[in-house]
């Protein structure tokens, strides 16, 4: 696990270096931030709290839940 947030940290590194992240924001904070939304999107649905549409496949949801935590973590949810 800790090679994981390590692994994240360092493309969010990458990202500052090229100027395409900002610099103000702490890597290794930001991975666990990252990482951390995802996990508890996949514990909600181990608990029962979150359940999958029936109209929806599993791999449909994992998609959508990968696709929203990505533009959230990148684009926030402000409009401005």
């Amino acid at each position: 696990v800790s090679r994981l947030f390590q692994s994240v940290a360092q493309i969010l590194r990458r990202g500052q270096e090229r100027g395409e992240l900002r610099r103000d924001v702490d890597p290794d904070v930001a991975s666990h931030m990252f990482l951390g939304a995802l996990e508890i999107a996949v514990t909600s649905l181990v608990l029962g709290v979150t359940r999958i549409d029936e109209n929806e496949s599993a791999e449909s949801y994992c998609r959508r839940v990968g696709a929203t935590v990505v533009d959230v973590f990148m684009n926030g949810v402000s409009l401005t």
